[in-house]
């Protein structure tokens, strides 16, 4: 599909977790395509700073259209412009008539990405569609976009990667700590508010698991999520919290690493904890961990998950974003989100208490 010596772009999706997913695809871009002649448009400061750091590309540019200006997109476009693309690689999931206009105007001779069920516009506008697999999670949905591209068959192993060094200023604590980290946010933009589990049913998970392993936990996120933690440290004993805060992604990475075992909803951190081996908890409302679990949440160890996916099971509708809906993702049909607003702590503990125990 492309020339030997052709410039090649790939548009990573929005969220820091989609680029945690898109790692082997692009790595295997890398490899094929030749780091030199492969380029990133990272849509997030802290994607592009991951993105530097793996290696793979030869430039990363930023745009963020949620916090950036308009003008300061076009002053993007015309430095793509000026880069004489061959050939656009729209990652998964890009199905906005924004994304695709910005893809259109880039001038690439070839583009490549995905058809949507919501959305027709970037098949319109790219020269190769391939159709989604109803069944296949994000990061092998993109790498089977990525084999398609470079004609070379995906590695034999896949494996999502955190690419920047786990470090903390209090590591040597953390590493006596017997701790678990735990995410009650997610992104609040793009409707990814609704997969929050209450700060109220985290803080009696919390208790209990204290009262059963004798653990601590260490609340984790960004600064915007520091109302959600005082929600819940109003809730708990002080004496069960860490109080070792982080100053960046690295520092985030480096709590994350010596921790147990993550906490928390479906979120970036919850891949960036699952990329570092670290195993996961997770509740689950309307997304489809189908698409976006933590990467082999299917496998098992000792006869339990390798990641615990936690929903409720009495819900038909549930999970209701799915493959089909991407790109027009349904309200819920109750107004509430019950999916996680009325899970009953009791209902999923032993679950949770028996994946623990098992991590021994």
């Amino acid at each position: 599909m492309s020339s030997q010596n052709a410039k090649t772009l790939a548009i990573c999706p929005i969220g820091l977790g989609n680029f945690i997913m898109t790692t082997p695809a692009l790595q295997h871009l890398s490899q094929h395509l030749g780091k030199a002649h492969l380029h990133m448009l990272a849509l997030k400061p802290g994607i592009r700073q991951m993105a530097e750091a793996t290696g793979y590309f030869n430039k990363v540019f930023h745009w963020d259209p949620d916090n950036e200006s308009l003008s300061r997109g076009l002053a993007v476009l015309r430095q793509f412009r000026q880069e004489q693309y061959r050939n656009l690689v729209s990652l998964f999931p890009s199905p906005n008539w924004k994304g695709s206009l910005f893809s259109l105007l880039l001038g690439a001779k070839q583009r490549t990405g995905f058809v949507y069920p919501h959305s027709r516009l970037p098949s319109l506008i790219q020269q190769e569609s391939l159709p989604l697999d109803p069944d296949a999670h994000d990061t092998d949905q993109n790498l089977r976009l990525a084999t398609k591209i470079t004609g070379k068959p995906p590695p034999s192993s896949i494996r999502p990667n955190f690419p920047l060094r786990p470090i903390h200023p209090q590591e040597d604590m953390l590493q006596r700590e017997g701790y678990y980290v735990c995410h009650p946010g997610s992104s609040a933009e793009r409707e990814m508010i609704y997969k929050r589990l209450p700060p109220a049913s985290f803080a009696a998970f919390i208790r209990k698991i204290h009262r059963e392993f004798g653990l601590k936990c260490l609340l984790i996120g960004g600064p915007e999520e520091k109302t959600l933690w005082d929600q819940i440290r109003t809730r708990v004993p002080a004496e069960i919290l860490l109080n070792t805060p982080s100053r960046s992604l690295s520092e985030l990475a480096g709590q994350v690493v010596h921790a147990r075992f993550f906490l928390g909803n479906d979120s970036g951190l919850m891949h960036i904890s699952a990329a570092l081996e670290v195993r996961c908890i997770a509740f689950w409302g309307p997304t489809d961990e189908k698409r976006s679990g933590p990467y082999r949440y299917w496998e098992s160890v000792n006869g339990q998950p390798l990641h615990l996916i936690l929903r409720r099971q009495d819900l038909p509708c549930t999970p209701c974003w799915t493959i089909k809906t991407v790109g027009n993702n349904p309200p819920c049909p109750f107004g509430d989100i019950r999916c996680l607003t009325r899970m009953e702590t009791d209902s999923v503990w032993p679950r949770m208490k028996n994946f623990i125990a098992s991590l021994d």
